[in-house]
Formats: C-alpha cells, sequence, structure tokens
C-alpha cells in the first residue's frame, strides 16, 4: 500500500488546478438547518405525546394493537431522524472554496450527487452582496452573486459572514486580475 506524502498547509481537493493555493472555504450559515431540526423536534414531541396517552392511560388494551401502534410510532420517529439527518449531510456536504484563482462550488450527496462549479476569479465582472430583510443583516449571512458579463456566472446563498467574505473575494478578485495583467 502505498502511501501520499501528507503537504503541509495545503488542501486538496476535487477540481483543484496544481497552480492554485487555497485561500478560505466556507460552508451554508447553520440557520440552513433551524427548520428541519423544529421540524423534527416537532415530530418526536407529538409522537412522544401519542405514545404517552396512548400507552399509559390504558386507551387500548389490546396487546396486538399496542404492539402494531408502538411500531407505527416507531416507523414515524425513524422516519422524522432519517429526514434530519439527510438534511444535515446535504448541509455538511454543500462547501464553497475559494483559491487564489477560482471559487469552487462542491455540493455532494452520499450516492447520488457529485456537482462542482469553478468559476475564474479574474472573469468577474461583479460580485453582489444580497442581503433581504432584518433576519439576514442581524444574522450575518446573505447571497453572493458572481457575475461575468451581464450574467450570472455563480450563485451562492446563505453564505455566513457575508460582509468578510465579500471583502476576502473583492481583494483576491483585484488581486486575480493584477497578476494577470502583468
Amino acid at each position: 500500500m502505498v502511501k501520499k506524502p501528507k503537504v503541509v498547509g495545503e488542501l486538496l481537493f476535487q477540481g483543484k488546478d496544481s497552480g492554485e493555493q487555497f485561500q478560505f472555504y466556507f460552508r451554508q450559515h447553520w440557520i440552513r438547518l433551524l427548520w428541519p431540526l423544529l421540524k423534527t423536534g416537532t415530530w418526536n414531541l407529538l409522537l412522544l405525546f401519542i405514545g404517552y396517552e396512548m400507552f399509559t392511560t390504558g386507551a387500548i388494551t389490546d396487546t396486538t394493537a399496542r404492539h402494531a401502534l408502538a411500531l407505527i410510532l416507531a416507523f414515524f420517529f425513524l422516519l422524522s431522524q432519517w429526514e434530519f439527518i439527510s438534511r444535515f449531510y446535504r448541509y455538511f456536504l454543500y462547501v464553497t472554496i475559494v483559491t487564489d484563482k477560482k471559487v469552487h462550488r462542491i455540493k455532494k450527496t452520499l450516492l447520488a450527487i457529485d456537482m462542482h462549479e469553478s468559476v475564474d476569479l479574474w472573469l468577474l465582472q461583479d460580485i453582489i452582496k444580497s442581503q433581504r430583510g432584518i433576519v439576514q443583516n442581524m444574522m450575518g449571512f446573505g447571497s453572493l452573486i458572481l457575475e461575468g458579463q451581464n450574467q450570472p456566472l455563480l450563485r451562492i446563498h446563505f453564505t455566513p459572514r457575508i460582509a468578510d467574505n465579500y471583502t476576502k473575494l473583492m481583494h483576491l478578485r483585484e488581486r486575480a486580475r493584477s497578476t494577470l495583467g502583468a
């Protein structure tokens, strides 16, 4: 078995060119998981209430009916957990990586989808920062729209720390343009 050499200070990822240097990365804002978490919690409380009412009050005395109800409640509990875990993995496997030359947006799922979009920084005509509503402004997230030749090349929604990431991207774009012209 051949071991790959460990490179210190460099991040290897799918689609990376040999001349690129990693700058920073980010995932979507954690608020993206708030709705699935609330939904799962609500389902769990509802299932707990139904189970408590049915089994402790003696509403169902037949053993077979009690077992069937327990199986149905367990099925819905597992279904709600599965939905949350799948949303969590989708959140975790959606990453945006910025190098000194490109912006890479990588979306993966465990089995089915593997999507990688890259945009050269020197091609960007404009970077638009969009925050809609009071929640996005208070929580510090929004959308980044990377435009080139009057068309959006890449949209990155739920960008955390949008002001910092916007400033870093603008700086890297100007640096990429200046090194291209030199």
